[in-house]
């Protein structure tokens, strides 16, 4: 436990009435506390910020600048600068470094950095506000507060490091993923820009370890991407998930980088939905009805309407399934994300219904007797605000949880519907409100399996969610899982040691991608069972072959290589039981031979058992078919991922390395790195006016 004393220093006074070695002992032990206490206790920054956007506030004061919490750091300082984020307001057009804005750790808030005044005294700093003026006030108080923070870059810098501080910390939360997240880069501190430059667009960059904020519009009324919450909340979503799953920015396909869309589009959606103020306002103009909450559903509005002439560039009401026509022939992620949003969307407004509905009394009118009228007098109704939180809460387990079930690469919206299921039976076996079956319809529905499932019916066979539903039983070589999860090479000695069981090519050099345990909340705050989540990967080579027959042309980089990623999860509980693997096999773990013997020996059996059996012809085992259906698999993979990087190669959407500054309009989607023969492929980060599609205008790359 570090030194109170020395702690005590940094330790915000404001930070309530308790003495201060117990406010010093508290901090310490903060993570133990919920957000209510921390809140109560003074360990929260109550920060005021724009819940959507200026135009938003400036159109209703409910929806307009409202405090959120965030966490209470020693290390805070200007900036604002935490452990994690770090703002730096640098614009790359005018190549300015605008000064930071100044926390005072002796009074617990911000204010404009000084004005040199020669040898004149100091002016008393100029404090931001604290909190908004109340909405009763008279609307020119309010507008004239929206558009002073509106013009105020210090207000923006603490806007923007509030908004991404509080998502990293939702996400951190044991109701989400219960453990802290690191960056997908090398490196702890996120740097966040707030005035990058002049620009239709807004980004996440791995590789500048930054968030790229941009203004828009009429330079002497420019809109702000900094100042739009979803924006905000959609880039850190990014650059989260590329935290831990980094391989996901790897082009293998296009429903790989549509889930890093969906992922940002969730984030937005999730904060919006936590939050009070906005969560109150749906209650009071939809009764808590989810399907008519345009100000969850619709994704920023300002950008969209000032950008596009529409009034949302996303929004979570559609309808789209896998198989439709501009779907299925998209390259675009945006527009392919569409589907996963829905789904979760659907799943959300069902969770949110059955909280409505299932305390309310039985409609009288329907009924007509006397019981159901005296119910109906005398009950007490789920009130719309109670409804929200709940799903809310349910929700967020729903769809974050999940994510460390989740393969280590190649995402496919299959891999994320069927750990969305499989961690609903680990934490909810019972499922007594029945949110199940509203999943897998919706999956189903969707498109995600075409089984033909109808809500209701048995699960047929052939549905890809019997993976989830019933874990395969492996027969490791034994590890002690606290051996195993105590560094990467233990793990990698049990992977090594399992490489049969596990479809790992016993000439590829399997690396550990990620190795941590989560320590998460269920739906009573209790503490669920520990995981232990082991990533594994390697990768085979393909080769960027020209075929006629298939239509495969690859242009420049016909003849070159391409590392296609394969690997794992496990995740195992405390006592070493599995309790969900997810797989991307390859090729290369069983040969031409061995796979020749045992397709012979299977068909043997399916022909005439008894002949079979007559002739001692082995009967192929339950690893050797496992071993057909991942060689299967492997193949399939391969075919798909030389399909898509021929279709973005044909399309013009493929080009060389750029220039990484600035926005350029005949810059490609899809940058190819080339090193020995082997090429590697990237979608840009700072596009501008783009589409994967070359059919639709408005594209931004990662907003």
């Amino acid at each position: 436990m570090a030194d109170s004393t020395a702690a005590s220093k940094n330790v915000p006074k404001k930070s309530g009435k308790l003495p201060k070695y117990v406010m010093d002992n508290l901090y310490q032990v903060q993570q133990l506390l919920d957000k209510q206490t921390r809140k109560r206790v003074g360990l929260s920054l109550e920060v005021p910020v724009f819940i959507k956007d200026p135009l938003v506030a400036l159109e209703d004061p409910a929806l307009g600048v409202q405090v959120i919490l965030v966490r209470s750091e020693i290390g805070l300082g200007d900036g604002p600068t935490s452990a994690r984020v770090a703002v730096v307001d640098f614009n790359a057009d005018t190549q300015t470094l605008s000064d930071p804005v100044v926390w005072d750790a002796e009074e617990g808030w911000f204010h404009a950095p000084a004005t040199p005044g020669g040898d004149e005294p100091a002016p008393e700093p100029e404090w931001l506000p604290k909190a908004p003026p109340k909405t009763s006030k008279r609307k020119d108080v309010y507008k004239n507060f929206i558009e002073k923070t509106i013009r105020n870059p210090y207000f923006h810098q603490v806007n923007v490091w509030a908004v991404v501080q509080r998502t990293l910390e939702f996400y951190e939360e044991p109701f989400a993923l219960g453990r802290p997240v690191p960056w997908g880069f090398d490196g702890n501190r996120l740097l966040v820009v707030p005035h990058a430059g002049y620009g239709d667009n807004a980004f996440y960059d791995q590789e500048s370890k930054s968030l790229q904020f941009y203004y828009y519009g009429d330079l002497d009324r420019p809109g702000y991407t900094c100042l739009s919450h979803d924006i905000i909340a959609h880039e850190t979503g990014h650059a989260i998930l590329d935290g831990i799953r980094p391989l996901y920015n790897q082009l293998s396909s296009v429903q790989t980088l549509a889930f890093h869309e969906f992922i940002g589009d969730l984030t937005a959606i999730l904060l919006a939905l936590f939050n009070k103020d906005i969560r109150h306002f749906v209650s009071q103009t939809t009764a808590g009805r989810l399907d008519e909450a345009d100000v969850l559903a619709n994704i920023a509005e300002e950008f969209a309407r000032e950008v596009e002439g529409r009034p949302y560039l996303r929004s979570a009401f559609n309808d789209t399934r896998l198989q439709d026509d501009e779907i299925r022939d998209s390259l675009s992620p945006h527009t392919v994300s569409q589907v996963l949003t829905g789904a979760m969307w659907d799943i959300l407004t069902g969770i949110a219904t059955k909280h409505l509905e299932k305390n309310l009394p039985v409609d009288s009118e329907e009924d007509g007797d006397e019981e159901t009228d005296e119910i109906e007098a005398t009950g007490q109704k789920v009130t719309p605000d109670q409804a929200l939180w709940w799903a809310a809460d349910r929700f967020r387990r729903v769809a974050l949880q999940p994510l460390d079930l989740c393969p280590p690469c190649d995402i496919q919206f299959s891999d994320y519907a069927k750990a969305v299921i499989r961690n609903d039976i680990l934490t909810n076996p019972v499922d007594e409100q029945g949110y199940r079956p509203l999943m897998l319809d919706v999956f189903h529905q969707r498109g995600l399996c075409e089984c033909g499932y109808k809500l209701g019916e048995e699960i047929p066979e052939t549905c890809i969610f019997q993976e989830a539903l019933k874990i395969e039983k492996l027969d490791f070589v034994y590890h002690d899982i606290e051996r195993l999860s105590s560094s990467r090479i233990a793990a990698y000695y049990f992977l090594s040691d399992n490489r049969s069981l596990l479809h790992i090519p016993a000439h590829q050099d399997v690396r550990v991608v990620d190795m941590y345990d989560n320590r998460k909340l269920g739906a009573a705050a209790e503490r669920l069972p520990r995981e232990v989540v082991l990533q594994y990967g390697w990768q085979e080579q393909v080769l960027l072959e020209n075929d006629p027959a298939q239509k495969l042309d690859f242009g420049a980089w016909e003849g070159k290589t391409f590392d296609l990623d394969c690997g794992g999860t496990l995740v195992f509980d405390g006592r070493g039981n599995l309790m969900s693997w997810q797989r991307k096999p390859g090729t290369e773990h069983i040969s031409v031979e061995q796979e020749a013997q045992v397709r012979e020996r299977m068909e043997a059996w399916e022909k005439d058992p008894a002949e079979a059996k007559q002739h001692k012809v082995k009967k192929p085992t339950r690893l050797e078919l496992a071993y057909l259906a991942d060689l299967d698999i492997g193949r399939q993979r391969k075919q798909a991922v030389l399909r898509y990087l021929d279709a973005l190669i044909q399309n013009g959407l493929v080009g060389p390395p750029q220039e990484a500054s600035g926005f350029s309009d005949g810059m490609q989607p899809v940058t190819a790195l080339e090193a020995d023969g082997v090429v590697r492929f990237r979608a840009t980060s700072h596009l501008r006016e783009q589409d994967f599609d070359r059919k639709e205008a408005g594209w931004t790359v990662n907003y």
